[in-house]
């Protein structure tokens, strides 16, 4: 876990504003950029595998990671985080990103069932679900560049998850990915944040968030 305190602002104050968020990002990136393959490919098994442990349910939303996301790889690649989900669920949704606003849905089929969509994400060729298919999520996989013991995520700043999260049930999982050192004492906290309840990582599995 990473420790020590929060960004501060010019005057020494703690930052919880968009210039706070902004110095997490960076660090956590940079960090991401040092990871050697066998350490990507480590973490991806054992994510992979924490996954396959939150089923069996009947409908699980989850992403297909980035090159720089834990998890990262092609959905063919049984240590994927799209694989694992389908061995742990009847049902399996990837976000759809429009230009602006919540994300859409669509059905994941299978590796030759996907392109890659808007910034380079792959996404369902399928047809295209609204926001509001999520409420049938029992369990939503959400990316994080970073998560603190509160619940509190940071994503990468352009808000398709927190205009999004909002589709989910009460009682859905809602469960933020990231490496290890990933989670954090305390993040800089928007009024439009959405919390998360579980904190998914390679050492620890599923774990649910401590408040």
């Amino acid at each position: 876990m990473v420790e020590g305190p929060a960004p501060t602002s010019g005057d020494g104050t703690p930052a919880g504003d968009a210039a706070g968020k902004t110095e997490w990002r960076a660090r956590i990136l940079a960090s991401r950029r040092t990871l050697d393959d066998e350490t990507r490919s480590r973490e991806a098994h054992a994510l992979a595998e924490a996954v396959e442990r939150l089923g069996p349910v009947g409908t699980l939303a989850t992403y297909a990671p980035l090159p720089d996301e834990p998890g990262s790889g092609s959905p063919a690649s049984p240590d994927s985080f799209v694989a694992a989900a389908t061995r742990a669920a009847r049902r399996v949704l990837l976000p759809v990103t429009p230009p602006a606003g919540p994300l859409s849905w669509s059905v994941y089929e299978g590796p030759r069932s996907v392109r890659e969509g808007r910034f380079g994400i792959v996404e369902p060729i399928g047809p295209v679900l609204p926001p509001s298919e999520l409420a049938r999520a029992d369990v939503v996989l959400v990316p994080a560049l970073a998560v603190d013991l509160r619940g509190v995520r940071l994503g990468r700043g352009a808000g398709y998850y927190d205009r999004t999260l909002g589709h989910a049930r009460p009682d859905a999982m809602l469960v933020a990915v990231v490496r290890d050192d990933d989670v954090v004492n305390e993040l800089p906290e928007d009024p439009y944040d959405i919390r998360v309840g579980w904190i998914l990582t390679p050492g620890r599995g599923p774990v649910r968030v401590p408040e």
